[in-house]
């Protein structure tokens, strides 16, 4: 993996080629792997250098005679540490600046993370679909929540309701056997009340 999380090697470069100058750097490659390089001289005089690709055995894999630009899509023949070299020596008054592009990598490598992002885009869908149920699961227990506290409200209005009525017919009910039990003392009282005086008003013995 490269820098980026992505199979094989890949490299940007913009290199500043001093005047009469020749500059190299080393890449190890793997054997059979694809191989990549494209190069752009972007400022500098006639925009001309010499650039050579050397393999590990010290054999050239590639030569690009003054030219300003060039490109190389190749299997890598041999295991090791390659030589990318430029060479701007025949050039002395003129700076050059060279932008440099190459990549390596199994292709075997790229199909696998192609089945991973696959997978990947496979399983965010799967995601995504048990987070409509769930969505589509909420909202409904947030129905019936809503119903089950419109029950509760209107069973607690409905008991409200009742328990002030019992209220008031115990009142009224204990009003009446108050009222009826004093009717029932005056009423008994009357009954066994004996007159002092007879009807002729005389005075009884």
């Amino acid at each position: 993996m490269d820098v980026y999380g992505l199979p094989g090697m890949h490299q940007e470069l913009k290199v500043e080629l001093a005047a009469g100058s020749f500059e190299c750097f080393h890449q190890r490659l793997q054997k059979d792997a694809k191989f990549s390089l494209f190069f752009e001289v972007l400022k500098g005089a006639d925009k001309n250098i010499d650039f050579e690709i050397i393999q590990p055995d010290g054999m050239s894999l590639q030569n690009f005679q003054w030219t300003n630009e060039g490109q190389v899509n190749t299997r890598v023949p041999l295991d090791g540490v390659y030589t990318v070299c430029m060479d701007n020596r025949l050039s002395r008054y003129s700076n050059k600046i060279v932008f440099l592009f190459m990549n390596s990598y199994f292709e075997a490598d790229w199909e696998k993370l192609s089945k991973d992002i696959q997978d990947l885009y496979d399983g965010v869908a799967n995601v995504t679909h048990y987070f409509s149920i769930l969505d589509e699961n909420v909202k409904k227990m947030m129905g019936y929540k809503s119903q089950n506290v419109h029950q509760i409200l209107k069973d607690w209005y409905l008991i409200s309701d009742n328990n002030k009525h019992v209220q008031r017919m115990s009142i009224i009910l204990c009003a009446v056997i108050i009222l009826t039990s004093v009717l029932q003392v005056i009423f008994v009282r009357k009954l066994f009340t004996v007159p002092k005086t007879t009807p002729t008003s005389k005075p009884r013995a």
